[in-house]
């Protein structure tokens, strides 16, 4: 067998078959490990820059920007910066953390306020563009002119935010702002997970699903 311009001996396949399961059982266990992490383990673990927090941030000063914090259900808000975080964890191991900057948020730039995470050995990876489906800014100005009679794109910036789940997996994509009017304060769309197993495989999607009639808050 061939590699490359390398022949590939009988011994060696072994040795490579050897080291293809060494790494795959690694990369298991790392994932499980990730998804055995609590969500204030995470939060404690990922560095503080990834959160958009000063780099110098020590352990104790993190914990104390902590505002509400719900283990049993892998969420946490802070105190201050409009971040919340929340876990995903899968079935078959491995978990996503997911950090919203809750601030209004025009919807031209509302995928950069919504972040995934994933833990791969000892390095937090930004997989955002991996799970975030694409939210069309047309559609969204489209839905927005149809149920709240305002255009996005000209004179109405800063009314969108996403909202992380205390329970569930639904994650909210709201408008509430006093620029609107009240018929349009609520549900603009969700992003829900899924998780699929096709054969070996099990994985997330995020699912876009617009809400038809935005609730009168």
């Amino acid at each position: 067998m061939l590699i490359g311009n390398a022949a590939l001996i009988p011994g060696d396949a072994m040795q490579f078959k050897v080291v293809k399961i060494v790494l795959l059982a690694s990369l298991y266990f790392w994932s499980m490990a990730a998804s055995a992490q609590s969500i204030d383990e995470m939060y404690a673990d990922i560095p503080s820059e990834r959160l958009g927090m000063p780099k110098a941030l020590d352990a104790a000063a993190k914990k104390k920007e902590i505002a509400v914090l719900d283990v049993k259900n892998g969420y946490i808000s802070l105190r201050g910066d409009n971040l919340e975080l929340a876990k995903f964890a899968k079935k078959t191991g491995g978990a996503l953390l997911a950090v919203a900057d809750t601030s209004y948020a025009d919807a031209r730039v509302m995928p950069k306020t919504l972040t995934f995470f994933e833990k791969t050995g000892n390095t937090w990876e930004d997989v955002t563009a991996r799970y975030l489906p694409v939210i069309p800014d047309l559609v969204i100005d489209a839905f927005a002119r149809q149920k709240c009679d305002v255009a996005i794109s000209s004179s109405a910036s800063g009314i969108f935010r996403y909202r992380l789940p205390r329970k569930g997996r639904t994650i909210r994509a709201i408008a509430e702002s006093d620029a609107l009017k009240k018929p349009c304060r609520g549900d603009l769309f969700h992003l829900e997970f899924e998780e699929r197993t096709i054969g070996p495989i099990n994985e997330f999607y995020l699912t876009l699903k617009f809400v038809q009639n935005p609730p009168i808050q």
